[in-house]
């Protein structure tokens, strides 16, 4: 966990990706809210084609990008920053890095999400429905908390140390 002195920027970077994550949660569930209210006053659905299963390929392809990418952005940080001696940066760099990777996580599930959505208005597909679904669920997901980000903190520091230790120059 991170020096006491430390807390206000911890609030501050946790209250970014807060709104930040939140605000796309916001946007493509208004989204769909929007389309199952006026779809649900057209009546027939049309056949399934094509987009529907594009849809569900592309929500998997990007889920799992969302997963990696990261974790490769953490990963980056940590190489980076261990190459420097132990100082007040580690936690700078961190908390850029923890804003970075929680940014790209819910931008890489924000788009499969619409598209899925865009997909089931235009098709009605249930298919469609079911890709976007649990892609909105990952993203809610995302949303960090104090706990989620100080947990990510200890890791870090820690993974930053062994990697000193390892390469201590």
């Amino acid at each position: 966990m991170p020096p006491d002195d430390s807390n206000d920027v911890l609030e501050l970077v946790l209250r970014q990706c807060q709104i930040i994550i939140a605000a796309l949660i916001a946007g493509v569930t208004l989204f769909a809210a929007l389309d199952l209210l006026v779809l649900s006053q057209l009546g027939k659905a049309a056949a399934t084609s094509m987009l529907s299963w594009v849809a569900v390929g592309s929500t998997a392809f990007w889920a799992a990008l969302a997963w990696l990418v990261p974790r490769l952005i953490a990963d980056r940080v940590v190489r980076d920053r261990a190459e420097v001696p132990r100082g007040p940066g580690d936690l700078d760099r961190l908390l850029a890095g923890f804003r970075a990777k929680t940014v790209v996580a819910g931008a890489l599930l924000e788009g499969p999400v619409f598209f899925a959505l865009i997909a089931y208005m235009i098709e009605r597909s249930p298919i469609a429905l079911a890709a976007a679904a649990p892609a909105l669920l990952y993203l809610m997901l995302q949303f960090p908390t104090r706990p989620a980000l100080e947990a990510w903190l200890d890791d870090q520091l820690w993974r930053l140390d062994q990697r000193r230790q390892l390469d201590p120059d």
